[in-house]
C-alpha cells in the first residue's frame, strides 16, 4: 500500500516520514460508565470514538515545504488524506493542537529544517458502530 499524506488535496508525503505516524483511538463514554450491579465487570457504554494522530517529519526538509505545510494546517479545520490503521486510505477533517518545527540550518545557500511535529485531532465525532 502506498504512503499518503495530503492536506486539503496538497501532497505532503515528502515532508512526513513513513514511520512518523503515531495513531491513537479514544473511546468516549457516557456519564453512566461504572461498575455493573453485579460488580463482576465494568460497564463502559461507548458512544463515540475520536482519533488523534501525531505526525513526525522527515530530516532535512526544505524550508519551502515546511512553510507550505504550516500554512495548510493553520486554518481552523482541514482535511487530511492518510493511511488509517482501521479505515485504510481515508480522508477525515482535523484540527491541530500542536505544530513544532525543529532545527533549521543552511546548506549550499538553501534553508532546511530537521523535522516537524504535528498533532491533529478529528473535528467530527463519529458514532460507534454496534
Amino acid at each position: 500500500m502506498k504512503w499518503v499524506f495530503e492536506v486539503d488535496g496538497a501532497d505532503f508525503s515528502d515532508v512526513i516520514a513513513i514511520s512518523g505516524m503515531e495513531w491513537m483511538s479514544m473511546m468516549l463514554d457516557t456519564d453512566d460508565s461504572g461498575r455493573s450491579d453485579t460488580s463482576l465487570s465494568m460497564e463502559r457504554p461507548e458512544v463515540n470514538e475520536v482519533r488523534q494522530i501525531k505526525w513526525t517529519g522527515r530530516e532535512k526538509v526544505p524550508y519551502e515545504r515546511i512553510h507550505a505545510l504550516a500554512l495548510a494546517v493553520r486554518k481552523k479545520f482541514f482535511d487530511i488524506t492518510y493511511l488509517d490503521v482501521v479505515d485504510g486510505v481515508t480522508t477525515k477533517t482535523f484540527f491541530h493542537a500542536d505544530l513544532t518545527a525543529r532545527t533549521q540550518f543552511a546548506e549550499n545557500g538553501r534553508l532546511y529544517y530537521n523535522g516537524i511535529s504535528l498533532t491533529t485531532t478529528w473535528r467530527d465525532v463519529e458514532p460507534v458502530l454496534e
